[in-house]
């Protein structure tokens, strides 16, 4: 080790075998700031628990990350078992080894590990303390957050506007962004648009992404993640946090064109920031679900995804995110639908429902509507899927995108229940939609379902100009299993 190191290992030492022991901690470099942060009322006692649920809380952690990371899960949980054992329950370091199976060597080795993850997470945490010393612009966007998460969209406009005009430089982007992304996600785009200022890279991609415009809102979010590598600071690691939504936000738009090298470049840059203790709960669990989800190619990655969402499920609600339990429950219903588990689909799916109506803006909502009408429709609820499609058709923030991505679904449950004027009808104003979105992987797909129309409507030529286009669409832009079901649909309509 080297001498700094060393240092903060002997301080880490101390402090786990003085857990008990206030005046030892009192002097202890890491936990003197939990005494110096108090209340000048509050007891000695009260701090020591704080630090003790802290610690409690590593070894949550510790727990969350086994099953993140299954190739790290075993080391991970014998850390965990080495903190309750040794550290919290007091309990001799050979007896504890003998029960994980370990040698003295390994033992010790783990210990090292932990005793380095305890320095980060006490160190790194601020909110361990109570916050003193805080800034009135980071309590106002902590509050303006707090009512994001409860769903109160209005309310945060109107004191994020107010707050907005009390501020001026980095704070003012802040605050700017955030109202961006809450009006653009309530399909208010014409305010969020008077926010976006030419330096504004941020907010501009956010709201281009939620007027589907990908492509643009893709080029924004890469050049916020280049820029935070770029002008990444050791010291200070706070621009992690904007490198990793930056990153996802760029997957997911790059996942939507059907840019799916891409899309991993974007994912797997967000993978690299989970290790910082700088990321929130909602970016690392909208980071550990969407690494699950790209995973899903495979059925392996199907049963490890499916591992993922329940703990990540978990998670969230444990830790009070109801945005990101709604995306989970979604992702965790998909897993279910690919395995014919459709009851349980629908349940996971339903249960997102109520949160989708709940917490997000008009637009964001819709969307979240419409993967699960999705879902509906997989599940054999045509009917359930085209009454959710209407909801969310009616949403503010209507864009050919999303219309386009609706009325694809509702044409594919026309389908299904041999309303074949209704799907011709339906699916030819869905690729009209979609080309004017210039989303090839979705107009793939919706052509796809015109052309299975038309040709059960004896329009030959019809089906098959679009067959054809399908086929060359979803050859370029679309998953394996969307072009495999267009070859065989152009199979089924060439040999008609």
């Amino acid at each position: 080790m080297t001498p700094g190191v060393a240092e903060l290992d002997a301080t880490v030492r101390h402090l786990l075998r003085n857990l008990g022991d206030i005046e030892a901690l009192r002097g202890n470099r890491i936990t003197a700031r939990f005494f110096d942060a108090a209340a000048s009322t509050e007891p000695d006692r009260l701090v020591l628990a704080r630090i003790r649920r802290r610690i409690e809380g590593l070894a949550d952690r510790l727990e969350s990350e086994a099953a993140w990371y299954p190739h790290r899960a075993d080391s991970l949980r014998r850390q965990r078992n080495i903190l309750e054992a040794c550290d919290l329950g007091g309990r001799p370091h050979k007896v504890v080894a003998a029960e994980l199976g370990l040698e003295r060597r390994q033992f010790y080795r783990e210990r090292e590990r932990l005793r380095r993850r305890v320095a980060q997470w006490l160190v790194s945490l601020d909110d361990a303390s109570p916050p003193v010393c805080i800034d009135h612009v980071s309590a106002e966007l902590a509050f303006l957050r707090a009512l994001r998460n409860a769903g109160l969209n209005a309310r945060l406009i109107a004191e994020g506007r107010r707050l907005l005009a009390t501020v001026s430089g980095e704070r003012s982007s802040d605050v700017a962004n955030l109202l961006i992304e809450t009006l653009s996600e309530c399909g208010e785009f014409s305010e969020a648009e008077t926010l976006c200022t030419a330096r504004n890279v941020w907010g501009r991609a956010y709201l281009d992404a939620m007027r589907g415009r990908y492509a643009a809102a893709a080029d924004g979010f890469i050049s916020v993640a280049e820029h935070c590598v770029r002008y990444r600071s050791e010291a200070d690691g706070s621009a992690d946090e904007t490198q990793a939504r930056a990153a996802l936000e760029y997957a997911q738009c790059a996942h939507m064109l059907g840019d799916y090298r891409a899309a991993r470049r974007g994912w797997q840059m967000a993978s690299d920031m989970l290790a910082s203790e700088w990321l929130t709960p909602p970016t690392r669990l909208q980071t550990v679900w969407q690494l699950a989800a790209a995973s899903m190619m495979t059925r392996r990655g199907i049963d490890e995804a499916a591992a993922v969402f329940d703990q990540a499920l978990s998670d969230a609600v444990r830790q009070d995110c109801p945005r990101e339990t709604a995306d989970i429950l979604i992702a965790r219903a998909n897993v279910r639908r690919q395995r014919k588990a459709f009851d349980a689909a629908r349940d996971d799916a339903r249960n997102a429902l109520i949160l989708a109506r709940e917490v997000f803006g008009a637009n964001a909502g819709a969307w979240r509507i419409l993967n699960i009408a999705n879902l509906e429709l997989a599940a054999g609820g045509e009917r359930e899927a085209i009454e959710l499609v209407h909801e969310a058709a009616r949403a503010k923030g209507a864009h050919p995108m999303r219309d386009g991505y609706g009325e694809w679904i509702e044409s594919s449950a026309l389908l299904a229940l041999g309303n074949i004027d209704g799907a011709v009808a339906v699916s030819a104003r869905a690729v009209e939609d979609l080309r004017a979105a210039q989303n090839g992987r979705h107009l793939g797909a919706s052509l796809r379902v015109y052309a299975e129309a038309a040709a059960q409507a004896r329009l030959k030529r019809e089906a098959v100009d679009a067959i054809e286009e399908a086929v060359e669409l979803l050859s370029r832009y679309g998953l394996p299993g969307a072009r495999a079901n267009a070859l065989r649909s152009r199979a089924a309509i060439l040999g008609a």
